[in-house]
Order: structure tokens, then sequence, then C-alpha cells
């Protein structure tokens, strides 16, 4: 399959063409969300939510393939395998170890709180309250109230918190109100047993439940601080979690069961710029191992004290939810969605602005884009997917021959399992050398381009530099081929090397004019950008290039070609083509700086493609099949499709 991945000035742009129709985002027949694992960088269109935007001057549509846009305000997990989030606009999403999958609910109209006894008893609340018994979700029939927190210790013991003080408890029959003796509205609540629980809320109120009545806690806290959370690992180790206006840093207290203390955040060595530290998310797995998320940034209490810990989620947090030390899921603001595996942060589906750097794949229903931040997005044919492959480095190249598939970037070099879907258990890290191309002719054939511009094999077994390249050439920037006895490689100083087979040969580049820079004076190519290889008539198909200048230039493996756009054309982002050679991609600025959209074919030349089609953001083209359809990847995680 051929390839292309150009990249220049920082910028790099991705279109894929392909011959089978299909959607991305969201599967109404299955509800399934097309996120698998985690999509670092990959952004929600704001008001599509599971659906395209059609984009009717290009024909091409927007799409969506992370979870929602909306703020995530609830996490609860039964398991690794069993997360559940629910987002301010009603949706409740569920991880089940391979997909998120939405769970039909209309009867909330935001979730604010989460919590269960297992898979198949699940609460949440979110001005009404109700309950999943496996299947589906129903009404909990609570007592009228805007309800914010539920905790479930039981079957027959479920306590829900919410304005103006109110609390009540269900027995497994009914519900029951409960005096709480305060009238501010409550936040949230976490349950001991039936004769220990607390609860938190505004005008930093810390309620406390003794078996018969709830009392006021003399906590230090005052009338305009603000409880977020509370968690504890027993009657005498109890943390609430809060903004407290008068004293910034100030906002993690903690019960030792004879009093309270302030844990001083602020006096800790800042991360990054110093701001207010107020924590909105709070929960862990033991009393040596809890973790307070929020505008402050992440801390985390190991049982000795507190820790900065840089990496964390940095836009606002909403809650979190800790399965074991090395597995928390934290959530918030704008779609929010991070892992902590023991090591570092990860996000999963992220509104981050990671942008997608290269793209490929074997079909219509096999293609993969990578980016900035471990990025990595895979389309199968139904459903757009983000996975997680174990690493937050730049991406910047892909290479799927179905089965076998490669991942490349600045830290190394990444396959993935034959039987795996592609989440991080499905891929084996073969070299930790900084990789920036990867192009295979088959499973057993595959070449890359090194970070300093050197060339290594694949043979299905190791992966090895390969030196025996000719004497003339110079530092490798890109590779492509069409079968395995011919593949190209461009790079430095006019390099364009050849292999047939058996071993790689210098090409005689000459360019019309002998190559003239981008202010029409005549001088020497500095430098090969990228190539792209295509079937087509000749000894060598269709071969383009693009130089360090942004101009195209066109070989039949003979006779070369100046292709460039036009003398108002400033430079080209990048290219790609399919088929024959018949009709290729550019995308570009022209002489006004305005970006464009260019199409070239053997009958009409270049053209431009009038059109809203995101060509701002577009930021790796890539195209096979014969062309029946165009995708684009972009800046900040930016997908168009049919």
């Amino acid at each position: 399959m051929s390839r292309v991945r150009l990249q220049c000035i920082g910028y790099s742009v991705a279109i894929l063409c392909v011959t089978a129709c299909g959607r991305l985002g969201y599967d109404p027949i299955s509800n399934d969300v097309g996120v698998d694992s985690g999509v670092p960088g990959i952004p929600e269109v704001p008001g599509s939510s599971g659906t395209s935007l059609q984009i009717p001057a290009c024909g091409l549509s927007r799409y969506t393939h992370g979870l929602t846009a909306s703020d995530l305000d609830a996490v609860w997990a039964s398991g690794p395998d069993d997360v559940w989030l629910g987002a301010r606009d009603g949706t409740i999403f569920r991880w089940n170890g391979r997909v998120w999958q939405t769970t039909p609910n209309s009867l909330l109209g935001r979730v604010s709180s989460l919590h269960g006894i297992g898979a198949d008893n699940v609460w949440a609340a979110g001005g009404s309250v109700a309950r999943w018994d496996g299947q589906t979700w129903s009404s909990a029939a609570p007592p009228p109230g805007n309800w914010r927190a539920v905790w479930a210790r039981a079957a027959d013991s479920v306590w829900i918190v919410g304005d103006g003080g109110a609390i009540a408890h269900w027995d497994g029959g009914v519900w029951a109100m409960q005096d709480s003796g305060s009238s501010v509205d409550l936040e949230d609540i976490w349950v001991w047993d039936n004769t220990n629980a607390w609860a938190v809320g505004r005008n930093g109120t810390i309620l406390r439940w003794n078996g018969s009545s709830w009392g006021v806690e003399n906590a230090p806290m005052a009338a305009d601080d603000r409880a977020y959370r509370v968690w504890g690992y027993g009657v005498d180790d109890i943390w609430v979690s809060g903004e407290v206006a008068a004293a910034p840093g100030k906002g993690l207290l903690h019960w030792d069961g004879t009093g309270w203390s302030v844990a001083d955040v602020k006096a800790l060595p800042c991360v990054g710029a110093c701001v207010q530290r107020s924590f909105s998310a709070l929960g862990g797995s033991s009393s040596a191992d809890l973790w307070a998320l929020g505008h402050g940034g992440s801390a985390y209490w190991d049982g000795a004290g507190w820790q900065l810990v840089e990496g964390a989620p940095m836009r606002t947090v909403h809650a979190l939810w800790s399965v074991a030390a090395d597995d928390v899921w934290a959530v918030g603001a704008g779609g929010l969605v991070s892992r902590w595996d023991g090591v570092a942060w990860r996000s999963l589906h992220s509104q981050a602005t990671a942008n997608l750097r290269a793209a490929g794949g074997s079909g219509s229903g096999d293609v993969w884009a990578v980016g900035l931040d471990g990025a990595v997005v895979y389309w199968n044919g139904t459903t757009l997917q983000g996975l997680d492959i174990g690493t937050t480095a730049a991406l910047s190249g892909v290479w799927s021959g179905g089965d076998a598939v490669w991942i490349v970037g600045a830290d190394g070099a990444r396959q993935r399992r034959e039987s795996g879907l592609g989440n991080r258990a499905d891929w084996v890290k073969v070299s930790d050398v900084a990789m920036t191309e990867v192009w295979g002719a088959r499973a057993d054939d595959v070449w890359f381009v090194d970070g300093g511009g050197g060339l290594w094999h694949w043979n299905g077994s190791q992966l090895q530099a390969f030196p025996a390249l000719p004497d003339e050439a110079g530092r490798l920037r890109g590779i492509a081929g069409r079968s395995a006895s011919d593949v190209w490689a461009v790079g430095d100083s006019g390099t364009v090397i050849r292999w047939r087979g058996s071993d790689w040969q210098s090409v005689n580049v000459a360019l019309p004019g002998g190559g003239d820079d981008d202010d029409g004076e005549d001088g020497a190519i500095s430098s090969f950008e990228s190539v792209w290889v295509m079937d087509g008539v000749g000894d060598g198909g269709q071969v383009w290039m693009r130089d360090s200048d942004g101009d195209l230039w066109q070989t039949d493996g003979n006779t070369w070609t100046d292709q460039s756009i036009g003398q108002t054309f400033a430079g080209v982002r990048a290219m790609s083509a399919h088929g024959a050679g018949d009709v290729v991609h550019a995308i570009g600025r022209d002489g006004s700086g305005t970006v464009a959209h260019y199409t070239w074919s053997t009958n009409a030349g270049w053209r431009q493609f009038a059109d809203d089609c995101g060509a701002v953001s577009s930021n790796v083209l890539w195209v096979t099949g014969g062309g029946g359809e165009t995708w684009a990847f972009g800046d900040h995680g930016m997908v168009l499709g049919p």
C-alpha cells in the first residue's frame, strides 16, 4: 500500500480515499461509540454528538469520534472492564474493556453522580435518580428534589443528597427523607456503614451521620468556602476536598477520628504556573493511595505526605474513581477522560488539541491516523476508534498491511500483534530508536526511516539498520513504494534512491531548469521532504515528490515534470493521490497566505477545489483505492469524511 506523510514547517496533511461507503462515529444499531481505549488528542465537534456535520460545499462531513463535548461530571467502576461515565447532557457511557457504549437514558437531564453495587446494579443522580438493572435504566422514584449525588452501599441501603440540605435513604423498598439539620445545597456523600456517613456541600458544610441523626461538623471551613467531595477509608480516616476562599491551597481537610486538620498543598513546589489550588475530585484505593484533582493540578497522598504529579489532566476535573492503585479514572470539562496506569496520566478520549500527522491503511475497512501526544485513530469500516497503544510521544508514521500494523514516533517503533484489536496490550515495542517514517510491502518486508535520516528494515523477525546505501545519499526524510521490488526514498541534498529488490541505487534527478527554487532562480533542490508512489504506466509508475520549497515533482522513473501548482502558490503542506496517478490532492497556501485545496488530474491539470473542507486544519494526506471516497485528518484531531 503506497503512502505519503508530508511535513512542512509545523504542518503535515492526510487524506484517505476509499472505495466503500461508511460513516464514522455513533452506531445506531449497537449504540457503540467508536472510542477504543483511548484517543489522546481527538476532539468532539460541538453540537454533533455522535453524528456527522455536513459541509455541503465539498461533500465532506466533519465527524465526531470522541464520547461527548459535554462536561463529564461522574465516574464509577465495578472493575477495570466496567467503567461508567455520566455527562452533563444526560448521556451515560459504559466501558467494557474494549469499546465505549451508550446506555439509553431519557430519565435524567444531566448526570452528576454515579455509584453502584455491581455491574447490574448501578445508580445515577442528576435532578432525579435512576437505576440500571443490567439491561435498562428505570426511574428510582425518589422524593421530590434536585438530587446531586448518590452512594449505593448495598441493595437495601442507598443514600442520596441534594439541594436545600436534602438527604434521603432507600431501604430496598421505600425512600425515607432524613433531617440533615442544614439548608445548604449538598454536593457529595460517602458512606462507611449504616452508622457512619458524611455529606458535604456549599458554605463549607460537612455533615456526619451517627446512625440516628445528622450533625454539623466543626471543620476549618467558612461560609464562603465550598466542599466538593468527601472520601474515606474508615471512621477515623476521612478526607474532604474543596475550595477555601480566604486561604487558596487549603482545600484538603482530614479527619483522624478526633479532629480536623488541613493539608497545606500550596506549600508544595509548583508545577508550571502557580495557581489557586482547589480540588474538585477526590478518591483512591487505600489509605496510602489517594488522589485530589482540580484547578490545583494533581495531588497524590502516599500515606506519608502529599506531592504534586506532573502530566495530570490540565482541564477542570469533576470526578474520579479508583479501581486500583494503577487504574484510576478522571473525568471533567469538555469531555475529558484520563486514566492513571501507575506510571502516568493518559488521555483516553480527549478534547485536547493534539494534531494528527500521518495516515495509512490497507483498504476501506482499515484506516489509521496518528499524531501528537500518542494519538491513534482507527477506522474499521463502521466506526472510528481511538486507541491507547501505551505512549504519549509524538507519532509520525503508520503502515498497515491488514493484520500487520506498524506505528512509529519519537520513542521508537511498535508492532501490533496479529490477533489484537489495537489497545495497549496488543502492541509490542520493537525498537527504542526514534523513527519518522514507515512503509511496507508485506508483513515481513517493512522499511523505516529513523530520526537521524538512517534506513532500517524488518524481515519478519528482526528490525535492523540498513547501512548499504549509495555513497551520495544524504539524510533520508521520506519513503514509499508500490511493491517489494520498487521502493523509493528521498531526502537531503536532492537525494532520491530506489530499491529494486536486491539493493538501493541512486536515481538521476534530471529536473527541468535544473530545479528552480521558490523565487524562480536556478538552483539545486536542497531537500526532498516526502514521496508518494502510485501504480501507472511506465517502469516507475507515477512517483510524486515534494521538495523543501513546497514544489511538486512527478516522474515515471525516466522523465521529470514540474507539477508545481503555480507562481502564486507559496508552498504545499501535503500531497496525496490514488489509483493510477490520475487524481492528486494538495493542500497549501497561495500567494496571499490563504490555505486552499487543489486537485490535479491527467486531463485537466491543477484546479482549485472551492470548499470548506478543513484545509486550514488538515494535517496529513492519504489516498488509496479507486478514489470513490476522500478522508482528511488534521489539526486538533479533525476528521473529515464522505
